[in-house]
């Protein structure tokens, strides 16, 4: 099975848990990735284009009062 994608069920309930937290004030951004071969997490194996998007996630700062 591949994870992460959007196609997959879970997107549409991590969706809805952002909508809530950005409901009650809290920071958050979701990343959704397109489908990756035939196993989303090898998408993780090696650096690739995703990397740009953790380097921007650690430079934030973290929106906590």
């Amino acid at each position: 099975p591949q994870y992460n994608n959007e196609h997959q069920d879970h997107v549409a309930l991590t969706k809805t848990l952002r909508d809530r937290l950005l409901d009650a004030g809290i920071y958050a951004r979701l990343l959704i990735y397109p489908p990756y071969r035939s196993n989303g997490h090898m998408m993780f194996f090696e650096v690739g284009d995703y990397w740009n998007d953790v380097v921007q996630f650690l430079h934030e700062p973290l929106h906590v009062e």
